[in-house]
């Protein structure tokens, strides 16, 4: 996911998380992606949340998923490697807290057998596919392997770890000491012991032996006392050993459930024999947004019917402004840029034929609610809340979607307020899409943003239907709701 570093799962989201997910219906998207798999449920929604705003970091993530598109058997198989032993894992429960070295020891030799086999498996499998991938992220993932995972390593690891177990007991040399007790308590190597035929022909010199009786609590405490000394000095090299292993497959595990959520989409877009392009992405100084038929991601995934999609330039501009008819498309243009927008940060795909866009750090929304079952608030009253935590928490380099913003009040009122906060957003590099009915607050952008605005128009077709395609236009100032009463109501 990152060049440098691994994606940090266990990031807080976004103050913006919640009103993102309501306004921008990310559900249904996040549901295809994890197929059940809660998993990766959650490495999906956190990458499509939190924005890298760094062309580099996204093109590095773009060209992993065209790799893992074209080779998806193959990333299919890493993530369920990386299932498998996250499952063996919880079975064994040998993770568990231990504070006795010789337990350290104990819990760690198991798990080292414990990944061996599947260590082998990922050494054999890079060696097979790695010709098939040419992006940097999924090359240095098996050269790595490829280079560490060598046959001779891993029989020397499969050796050690056989040693560690004991199974002809503990070899320590011990000095004495001040008073007769022990110290310097040394683990060795327990080959050293083993004499050829001539030795064990010849007796090898004398032994010394004891046997502790089985009701000798206090002899066994006293061995258990010796062993924990004698493997005091490896436990915490062997511990780090495994947890450097454990570590090592929750980030490999990590990392591809963001491809196989990927390649998830794509079949269920596939399915629905719907276009993805791959996004042109750049710095947000350049001010990019065009794209052409781009569609809602979540619409599409839900209904049976073709969604209309749209194309927009809207390069150069810090404020898109959509008036025009209800039931136009409005909102369902707004969706698609703001769920388009999170897709392209995050390094995905996006459901249109093209998109070039500048990359932002963060994304906000404020859509219109119903009344507040509680009655705590008043319906302009919540909005104005919400808008004063989206001013409160929004940065430079950042997009605001509002959607009906503080049409609860009158149009005079509104359009007033609704002026000075997008004005001041957009003096402050924060770029704005407002869909509105209100002309006045249109209209009065339209006077001071100028040049730097782009109006769109959600038209009507021939006796009063809609074609859910926004053009560029000037501002509208109706909504054409009597179109929508002749149809319904049968009002003349």
């Amino acid at each position: 996911m990152y060049p440098d570093r691994d994606f940090n799962i266990d990031e807080n989201p976004p103050a913006s998380a919640k009103d993102l997910a309501q306004d921008l219906n990310l559900a249904p998207l996040v549901d295809a992606m994890s197929r059940g798999d809660t998993f990766i449920h959650r490495v999906v929604l956190t990458a499509l949340l939190h924005a890298s705003g760094d062309p580099a970091v996204v093109r590095f993530r773009q060209d992993n998923l065209d790799d893992a598109l074209a080779n998806e058997s193959v990333v299919r198989r890493l993530y369920e490697l990386a299932i498998n032993v996250a499952a063996e894992q919880r079975r064994h429960f040998w993770m568990g807290q231990q504070t006795q070295p010789s337990r350290i020891v104990y819990r760690a030799v198991q798990g080292i057998q414990l990944y061996l086999p599947h260590l082998r498996e990922l050494k054999e499998l890079a060696d097979e596919v790695q010709d098939h991938f040419v992006s940097d992220g999924f090359r240095a993932l098996f050269a790595t392997l490829i280079a560490e995972l060598n046959e001779d390593y891993l029989d020397e690891v499969a050796q050690h770890t056989r040693e560690l177990a004991f199974p002809e007991g503990a070899f320590m040399s011990v000095e004495l000491g001040p008073g007769g007790n022990g110290q310097n308590h040394t683990l060795r190597d327990p080959r050293r012991r083993r004499r050829g035929w001539l030795g064990r022909l010849t007796g090898g010199g004398k032994v010394y032996s004891f046997s502790v009786p089985s009701r000798d609590e206090a002899g066994f405490e006293a061995l258990t006392d010796l062993l924990n000394r004698g493997t005091n000095s490896i436990a915490n090299e062997v511990g780090q050993a495994v947890d450097h292993l454990s570590s090592f497959f929750a980030a490999l595990r990590t990392e591809l459930a963001f491809y196989v959520g990927s390649l998830n989409l794509r079949a269920a877009l596939h399915a629905k024999d719907e276009r993805t392009c791959r996004p042109s992405v750049h710095r947000w100084e350049e001010e990019i947004l065009e794209f052409t038929d781009l569609k809602d991601v979540a619409l599409t995934l839900q209904g049976p019917a073709r969604v209309v999609g749209n194309d927009s330039r809207a390069t150069g501009c810090d404020l898109i402004v959509v008036t025009g008819a209800n039931s136009g498309g409005k909102s369902t243009y707004l969706r698609s840029v703001g769920l388009a927008m999170l897709m392209a940060n995050a390094g995905m795909f996006v459901t249109a034929s093209s998109l070039s866009i500048s990359l932002h750090s963060g994304l906000w929304t404020h859509f219109a609610r119903e009344e507040d079952e509680t009655l705590s608030k008043g319906k302009f009253e919540e909005e104005v809340a919400r808008m004063s935590s989206i001013v409160d928490g929004v940065c430079p380099r950042q997009w605001v979607l509002l959607n009906e913003s503080f049409s609860s009040t009158n149009e005079r009122e509104g359009s007033s307020l609704a002026e000075q906060v997008i004005n001041a957003l957009a003096d402050s590099d924060v770029r704005v899409l407002l869909v509105t009915h209100m002309f006045d607050l249109a209209t009065a952008l339209q006077t001071r943003r100028g040049d730097s605005a782009l109006f769109l128009q959600a038209t009507r077709a021939v006796a009063g239907s809609t074609s859910y395609r926004l053009v560029p236009g000037e501002p509208l100032p109706t909504g054409f709701a009597s179109d929508i009463m002749a149809r319904l109501g049968g009002f003349e």
